[in-house]
């Protein structure tokens, strides 16, 4: 009984070794792999962070960070039209960071957050669509 508990650790590490080796191989130099399944996260929301912000047409919610990044957030469930986007408060989390999990106060509502996205700067896909 002393060296089946060894054993066993061992045999039992290195088929969780294993299989983290294969998971990390099977990704590892595939394009095809989507780099959506990363977590998106806006930091220091709550502070320096968010610059400005604007209705999508989906009305959906477009942030921009810093250095120009900016992003996209659609809701889950029902959301008050984003008339006035002066009216939106963003709740962050305890760490000032926004992400998936974070809401946005509209008109006195809280509408929790489905999707964030990077997405390219929309004013400069609307000019390249106008040329």
């Amino acid at each position: 009984m002393k060296t089946f508990k060894p054993v066993l650790a061992a045999i039992l590490g290195g088929l969780i070794l294993g299989t983290g080796v294969t998971a990390y191989g099977a990704d590892n130099g595939n394009k095809d792999t989507k780099s959506s399944s990363r977590r998106v996260v806006i930091p220091f929301v709550a502070t320096t962070g968010l610059y400005s912000w604007r209705v999508g047409d989906d009305n959906s919610l477009l942030l921009e960070a810093r250095h120009n990044d900016w992003y996209k957030a659609t809701f889950k469930g029902y959301c008050p039209p984003l008339k006035f986007e002066y009216q939106i408060g963003v709740i962050a989390d305890p760490m000032g960071s926004f992400d998936e999990f974070s809401k946005v106060l509209v008109d006195d509502r809280i509408c929790y957050v489905d999707t964030l996205e990077h997405i390219a700067n929309p004013d400069k896909a609307a000019k390249n669509k106008a040329s």
